[in-house]
C-alpha cells in the first residue's frame, strides 16, 4: 500500500466514507450511552433538571411559584437555559437535557475534526477526540461548560477562515460570535479569546520577521471583537455580586489531568494520559508529527495559564480541573501526524474499539448506580408537594475523589417527582435565572455552621438540627449517617430508612415534651 492510498484511506472527500461513518457511529454510540440510564449520574444534574422543571411551569404551579420565581436577566452561563427554553413546550426537561448532552458531543467531536482540517491537518488523530468526550467535567454535571468548549473550535475556524472577508461585515459578525460564547459560558469566551489573541500574534511574529506591516486588519479586528462583551460581562451579576477566589494545588491539577478521560479510576485516568502525552512528545521529538502554523503560541500560553490557575473563580468552582478540558479541543486540532506507512484500516478499527469499550463500561457504572436512586426513591416515600425537605450527607469521601452518585443533589430528583421544596435548586442570580424565597435561601449564614468531614460534626449536628431553625422544614433526608441519630430527638421522628438513607419527619412541637 503507497503512501497516497493511505493518506487518502485516512479521508477522503467523498460524502459516504469510512471516516464519516465511524463518526456517525461513536456519536449514535454515544447518545445511546446517555439516553440509556434511567438515571444519570452527574453530581449538577438534578439542580439542573429541577431549574427547567421549574422554567416549564412557569409559574402555573402555585407550591412551586411560592418559593421559586423566574428572573431573566444576562449572566455567562446561559447555553442550557437558553436551548431547553423554546422546547419545554413540547418535551420533558429530562429529554431535553440528554438531547442538550448529546448535541454537545456533536458539537464538540466535529469542530475538533473541523478546526484540524483548517489547519491543515489530514487523517485519522483528530477522531481520538471521542475518546475525551466522555470526561470527569461532565460528570460533575457542567454542562453549559462542556457545551460551550464545542462553539468555540467552530467559531476559531471560521475566525481562521475568515481571513480576505471585508472588514466591517468581518467586526459584526465576531463581535456577536464572541457574544454568543460569553452568554453560553464564560470560559468559552476566555479560551477562545486567548486562542484568537495567541494566533494573533503568532502571525505579527511571522511578519515582523518576514519584516511586512505589524498590524493588520485581523490583528485590529481581532481585538476590537471582544471590548463589547468585556463591557458586558463587567455589567453582570456575576461580578458586581463579588469574586471568590481560592488558590489552585499540585493535587488538583493532576486531577485535572485525569479529568480529561472518564474511567471512575483517577490513577489508570493518569496513566493513560501520561502515555498519550508521552506518545505525542515522543512523535514531535522525531519530527512524525508538527505543531499547526500560528498554535505553537496557544500551546505556550495555554500551559502557563494551567500551572498558575485558580481552584475557584467570577463565581466558577473548579477551575485548575476545567483547564485541560477546555483546552483539550484545539490543541488536538493543533497536532498534525505526517503520513507514516501504517494500516490504516486497522487504525480505525483500534479507535472504535477501545471508545466503545469506555463507553460500555461507563454505561455499566451507571447501572450500578440507579439502584441507590431507587433506594432514595424508597427513603421518601409519601411525600407530598408542598413538603419541605432539608439534606445532610456525611460521606467521607467527596464526588470529585470517587464520582459515585451525587447523594447530596438527590432531593431535587424529588421536587421533581412530587413537588417537595428543597433548597439545593440551583437558584443563584448570579448563575440562573431562577430565584428561590423559601428556608435556606441565605444558605449557612442563616443556619448554625457545621464543619466538613471531622469527628465533632455529628454532635454538633444533633444540637443543631434539634434547633428552632430547622423547624421551617417538614423532613430531614440524612445520608450515610447512624441508625438511632436522632433517636432521642425531641424535634424529630424516623420515618423511612432505606440503604444509605434516613428520612426524619418533623413532631408536632406542640405535643412534645421539652
Amino acid at each position: 500500500m503507497n503512501i497516497k492510498h493511505e493518506v487518502a484511506l485516512g479521508w477522503s472527500h467523498k460524502l459516504w466514507n469510512l471516516p464519516t461513518a465511524i463518526f456517525v457511529g461513536l456519536t449514535l454510540s454515544l447518545c445511546f450511552l446517555i439516553f440509556h440510564p434511567e438515571t444519570i449520574p452527574f453530581w449538577d444534574y438534578p439542580p439542573h433538571l429541577a431549574r427547567l422543571y421549574i422554567l416549564k411551569l412557569n409559574g402555573s404551579d402555585p407550591i412551586i411559584a411560592e418559593y421559586f420565581s423566574i428572573n431573566w436577566h444576562f449572566v455567562p452561563n446561559l447555553a442550557l437555559d437558553l436551548f431547553a427554553y423554546p422546547l419545554l413546550q413540547f418535551l420533558e426537561p429530562d429529554t431535553i437535557m440528554r438531547i442538550f448532552i448529546c448535541v454537545g458531543f456533536l458539537i464538540g467531536a466535529s469542530g475538533t475534526i473541523y478546526l484540524h482540517r483548517t489547519l491543515g491537518g489530514k487523517g485519522i488523530w483528530p477522531y481520538f477526540v471521542f475518546l475525551f468526550l466522555i470526561n470527569d467535567i461532565l460528570a460533575f454535571g457542567f454542562l453549559s461548560f462542556v457545551f460551550s468548549n464545542g462553539l468555540v473550535a467552530w467559531v476559531f475556524a471560521f475566525w481562521i477562515k475568515s481571513k480576505e472577508m471585508n472588514v466591517w461585515a468581518k467586526l459584526c459578525l465576531f463581535t456577536l460570535a464572541t457574544m454568543l460564547l460569553l452568554t453560553a459560558h464564560l470560559f468559552a469566551f476566555c479560551v477562545y479569546a486567548l486562542l484568537v489573541g495567541s494566533y494573533e500574534i503568532a502571525a505579527f511574529i511571522e511578519r515582523y520577521k518576514d519584516k511586512n506591516t505589524l498590524f493588520s486588519n485581523n490583528f485590529i479586528v481581532g481585538a476590537a471583537q471582544f471590548i463589547p462583551s468585556f463591557i458586558l460581562f463587567f455589567l453582570t451579576r456575576t461580578v458586581s455580586s463579588g469574586v471568590p477566589f481560592s488558590a489552585g494545588s499540585i493535587m488538583a491539577k493532576l486531577s485535572g489531568l485525569a479529568s480529561l478521560i472518564s474511567l471512575y479510576f483517577i490513577e489508570l485516568q493518569l496513566i493513560v494520559i501520561a502515555f498519550i502525552g508521552l506518545f505525542i512528545i515522543f512523535m514531535l521529538v522525531k519530527k512524525k508529527a508538527q505543531i499547526a502554523s500560528r498554535m505553537y503560541v496557544f500551546i505556550i500560553l495555554s500551559f502557563a495559564f494551567f500551572i498558575v490557575a485558580p481552584g475557584d473563580a467570577f463565581g466558577s468552582f473548579f477551575l485548575d480541573r476545567r483547564m485541560p478540558i477546555a483546552f483539550l479541543f484545539p490543541l488536538i486540532a493543533s497536532i498534525q501526524f505526517k503520513p507514516i506507512k501504517i494500516n490504516h484500516s486497522l487504525c480505525w478499527s483500534a479507535l472504535v474499539a477501545v471508545c466503545l469499550s469506555q463507553y460500555a463500561y461507563v454505561g455499566y457504572k451507571w447501572t450500578i448506580f440507579d439502584r441507590q436512586y431507587n433506594d432514595l426513591y424508597v427513603a421518601a416515600k409519601d411525600l407530598k408537594a408542598g413538603d419541605k425537605l432539608l439534606h445532610f450527607n456525611l460521606e467521607k469521601d467527596s464526588f470529585a475523589d470517587n464520582f459515585a452518585p451525587p447523594v447530596i443533589r438527590f432531593p431535587e430528583h424529588l421536587m421533581l417527582t412530587n413537588g417537595v421544596i428543597s433548597p439545593y435548586v440551583f437558584a443563584d442570580p448570579r448563575h440562573q435565572p431562577i430565584s428561590y424565597h423559601g428556608p435556606f435561601a441565605k444558605g449557612a449564614a442563616e443556619y448554625p455552621s457545621i464543619p466538613q468531614y471531622d469527628e465533632e460534626r455529628i454532635e454538633k449536628l444533633k444540637i443543631a438540627l434539634d434547633a428552632e431553625l430547622y423547624l421551617d422544614f417538614d423532613y430531614l433526608l440524612l445520608t450515610d449517617f447512624d441508625k438511632d441519630f436522632l433517636a432521642n430527638s425531641t424535634r424529630w421522628q424516623p420515618y423511612a430508612e432505606e440503604g444509605i438513607f434516613k428520612t426524619y419527619k418533623k413532631m408536632d412541637i406542640l405535643k412534645v415534651t421539652p
